[in-house]
């Protein structure tokens, strides 16, 4: 798929599905795609699209890989391109990610690469092959696009990349509840939604021990759970706990129902141990929820405490607390929710996202690269 004519800069974004994939890179690029094709395409930008190892996961992934890799040489050799973006995370994909960009390099090309992934400290304690391979991919962009200013420091002290190559630039979104008010209405039970993979990552397990003491703590209100994973261990913990009454798992849902859930919600909850850039709070910012987050990766960039919500340790008390003070205070809720959807329109923007971007692939088809600080362009 191309966007742009001739005299545009051309770019080859490599994301891992590719323009039919639906995870969060592939949604993320699914949203500009769908923005820049609203707007007529881009006068700057002629984009076609790489997936580095198609619709297969895993451990088939690797299979698929060398064939992926034969293509993306012979596109290399026979088309002409000014930039090659690189979307690219943690563990197998960093590795796969820097052979494409070695490659990318032996051919002359300009490369940025977009993190989109969360190193834990004990990852650069053991420093794994694929920690070193994004060492190195690093240091052959030209450009590195980061999610927020809470990944710098992992690159600038931790991967000693300097900060003249490294962007801050913030995952956005479609506006899906431009229409809705600004403070949700506060009658009938308030509902707290967590949206995300059922298991240990997200934090399931906590704020389902969280949730037996809100009832303690708390009336008219009520919890959905969306997302897949072991439905069952936490089906079973709920009913343990007593909290069959006050709590719903969907299963996994399409974004269309994610959207609805979240218009409806008053507080979306996420206290995870592991993210980079959480999608789930940035949608509970669009629909104008507060917002009850660890501060695992970026988190806190978008579940800004005492703003438009509270940030928590994980601990199941403290997560307790925290959604016990919203709801006990009617007033302080729908002041928050009021800024998550100004946080939300200053920062997360899909409009905002393409912009930024590209300015970067601009400035790097250019050869003009900023010397300056981290910078923020949201």
């Amino acid at each position: 798929m191309s966007i742009g004519g001739q005299n545009r800069i051309r770019v080859l974004c490599v994301t891992p599905v590719g323009p039919e994939g639906m995870g969060g890179v592939d949604r993320l690029y699914f949203y500009m795609r769908q923005y820049m094709a609203e707007k007529g395409g881009s006068s700057d930008l002629d984009i076609h699209y790489f997936a580095s190892r198609g619709p297969r996961s895993g451990v088939m992934s690797i299979f698929s890989f060398p064939r992926r890799f034969l293509l993306f040489i012979w596109l290399l050799a026979t088309r002409s391109f000014d930039v090659v973006h690189v979307n690219h995370s943690t563990n197998g994909s960093a590795l796969r990610k820097w052979a494409l960009v070695s490659v990318a390099k032996l051919f002359g090309k300009r490369v940025t690469t977009h993190f989109h992934g969360m190193i834990e400290d004990r990852t650069y304690a053991r420093n794994p092959l694929w920690l070193r391979a994004l060492a190195a991919m690093s240091r052959k962009s030209d450009r590195i696009i980061i999610l927020g200013d809470f990944f710098s420091c992992q690159f600038r002290e931790r991967l000693n990349i300097p900060a003249e190559k490294l962007t801050v630039i913030h995952n956005g979104i479609p506006d899906f509840a431009g229409d809705a008010p600004l403070a949700k209405e506060q009658d009938g039970e308030r509902l707290i939604l967590f949206a995300g993979e059922v298991g240990p990552r997200k934090g399931a397990g906590l704020l389902l021990e969280a949730l037996a003491g809100l009832k303690q703590q708390a009336k008219d209100w009520r919890c959905v759970i969306a997302g897949n994973g072991d439905l069952p261990e936490y089906q079973s913990m709920a009913r343990m706990l007593g909290l069959m009454d006050k709590v719903r798992f969907t299963g996994w849902v399409g974004s269309d129902e994610v959207h609805a859930l979240m218009r409806d919600a008053a507080i979306v909850v996420l206290p995870s141990r592991i993210e980079a850039l959480p999608l789930s709070l940035i949608e509970g910012a669009c629909a104008g929820a507060a917002l009850v987050s660890s501060n695992a990766g970026a988190s806190a960039e978008v579940a800004v405490e005492g703003r438009n919500g509270h940030v928590v340790p994980l601990d199941s008390a403290a997560i307790t607390d925290a959604l016990a003070d919203l709801l006990n205070n009617p007033a302080r809720l729908r002041a928050m929710q009021v800024e998550s959807r100004k946080l939300f329109a200053e920062r997360f923007r899909i409009e905002q996202f393409e912009q930024a971007l590209r300015v970067v692939l601009v400035s790097v088809a250019d050869r003009r690269i900023a010397t300056s600080p981290v910078v923020s362009v949201a």
